[in-house]
């Protein structure tokens, strides 16, 4: 560091990382904020579809409908669950109600043991339907290649900016 020219090429490298970083701050919170939001907002028109389906057609109605959307679904994309009131699984791709999960309505994230692959972070929404209760969740890891692929992105644009600058 004798020479000011290698000080300042180090100083230009530091200041465009820092300006990196932040202008990817704000994007990567503004990412986290806009898909956590539509999630709960996905989730609650699930809920509310499934509650009018128990209110048109009763419990047993729900039962079935939710019987024939686990059928249909791709493993490990959806989670739903209801139970009567003292939480006896009643219908669902979950054999028991989460340890983890009030039955209070809300918006909870969770770790939902999905088969061969292990806890996976679930975000989940509860709902009253009736006496019974409703589990509707989707799983938090499809997004993570996108989340992965932002990462070396960020990655790949501070070594540029540094082989560029050294």
């Amino acid at each position: 560091m004798r020479s000011s020219a290698v000080s300042l090429a180090l100083g230009y490298v530091a200041l465009g990382i820092a300006a990196l970083v932040l202008f990817a701050a704000p994007l990567w919170y503004a990412w986290q904020v806009t898909i956590q939001e539509g999630r709960a907002e996905i989730l609650q028109a699930d809920a509310q579809r499934l509650t009018d389906i128990f209110h048109r057609d009763g419990a047993a109605g729900l039962k079935a409908f939710i019987d024939a959307r686990v059928g249909m679904q791709i493993a490990g994309e959806r989670i739903l669950l209801l139970t009567d009131a003292s939480m006896h699984p009643l219908a669902g791709n979950l054999s028991t109600w989460p340890s983890t999960v009030p039955a209070t309505p809300g918006n909870y994230t969770i770790q939902v043991e999905v088969g061969n692959h292990g806890a996976q972070p679930a975000l989940v929404h509860v709902a009253m339907v009736g006496s019974h209760n409703l589990l509707v969740g989707r799983y938090n890891t499809i997004f993570a290649p996108l989340q992965t692929r932002f990462w070396y992105g960020l990655t790949a644009a501070i070594a540029a900016l540094s082989i560029a600058g050294l």
